[in-house]
């Protein structure tokens, strides 16, 4: 492989010296990318309560839910994105997102913008807050609640 990636990039004696580096610095890279990604969204935030957090496009959306459990689901399996307000209010909106190995369906306030982020790839993570009607204000949106279920699994 060493030598395909020689052959590749023009290596030649002099520059030898140097692919060790470069393995190097892509492997810390790498490293960096994947510690960052195991970090609880609320690292970055200064506020707990953020329903979801943003920035440059990343392969996976992470998922918290109250109870402790945690999804990192790959961008390149999602299938498709359904935004419809929950029946029987126009306050709540209902996102659907299914990917190849799960069905995600997250409940809250406001959760247009959060779509928008979706089909940029820059959401980086989806925290449910639990947020009641009486306890969201404000232009952010909220996530009430988050199911995450195999794909095809029964309801």
């Amino acid at each position: 492989m060493a030598t395909l990636i020689q052959k590749f990039c023009g290596v030649t004696a002099k520059s030898k010296s140097t692919i060790g580096f470069h393995y190097f610095l892509i492997f810390e890279l790498l490293r960096f990318h994947i510690f960052a990604m195991m970090l609880p969204c609320n690292m970055a935030d200064k506020s707990i309560r953020e329903s979801y957090t943003t920035g440059e496009p990343v392969a996976f959306l992470r998922i918290e839910q109250k109870r402790g459990e945690l999804h990192l689901l790959p961008y390149g399996s999602l299938i498709s994105v359904h935004l419809a307000p929950e029946s029987g209010s126009d306050k709540h909106d209902q996102l659907e997102l299914a990917f190849a190995s799960h069905d995600v369906i997250v409940t809250g306030f406001k959760l247009a913008e959060i779509a928008g982020e979706l089909q940029k790839t820059t959401c980086h993570c989806l925290r449910e807050t639990g947020a009641a009607g009486a306890e969201f204000s404000g232009d952010k949106p909220a996530i009430r609640s988050i199911t995450v279920k195999k794909a095809g699994a029964k309801a």
